[in-house]
């Protein structure tokens, strides 16, 4: 066999250990992602929007009291992981079809009619703005990620905003994840200094 084709062989081969090797890291990170079980955790199961999350056993899932239409009512209640540790600060919080500030205006339809990557950077454009208005307010860059081995944008935000009176007040940095699922569009938002919170975002998955 000419040396040539043998040199062609090895390197062939070479790839394709390469490439296996990568397809198994890749499918084992996007499994280590999404869908993991804790032993002894609650599971809270959506069965209207078709998904679910694991969450502490000291901990309660509660659907948020929001204004909302008769129509939007079963696609648009926000839902939260309570937080023994620290009651001013959710543990994980689940928002469909965001933003919730948008439910009762009449141009809220052009939020759900708009692709994930615009809806992102339409919140996170707002923040981002914002911020520039008050000094004391941080926000990461919006980057693409993975979540329950679906894209999804994701940021992070620090401090507080008011304006006219009204706002909203962090009592700590906060991650933002936007994903969709199952016809869906979510805001997924939980402190970054809570070990279980990161926990109950590696157990979100969508469900059949």
């Amino acid at each position: 066999m000419p040396k040539v084709i043998k040199i062609l062989l090895i390197l062939l081969a070479v790839v394709v250990i390469v490439f296996g090797a990568y397809v198994f890291r890749l499918k084992f990170n996007l499994s280590s992602l999404s869908g993991s079980e804790v032993p002894g955790w609650k599971t809270y199961t959506n069965e209207n929007l078709k998904y679910s999350f694991q969450y502490p056993a000291g901990s309660a899932v509660d659907v948020k009291s929001v204004n909302t239409t008769d129509t939007l009512n079963q696609t648009t209640l926000p839902v939260y992981v309570s937080n023994p540790k620290n009651t001013k600060t959710a543990l994980f919080n689940v928002e469909p079809n965001p933003p919730a500030l948008m439910y009762s205006s009449p141009t809220y339809p052009i939020f759900l009619n708009v692709t994930l990557q615009e809806l992102s950077q339409m919140i996170w454009g707002a923040n981002k703005t914002l911020s520039q208005s008050f000094p004391g307010k941080k926000i990461g860059d919006l980057v693409q990620t993975t979540l329950a081995i679906s894209p999804a944008y994701e940021f992070s935000l620090d401090s507080e905003f008011t304006i006219g009176g009204s706002g909203y007040a962090l009592e700590t940095e906060h991650k933002y994840i936007l994903v969709e699922g199952n016809g869906h569009k979510f805001m997924i938002s939980l402190p970054t200094n809570e070990p279980d919170a990161e926990k109950i975002l590696k157990s979100f998955k969508f469900i059949p």
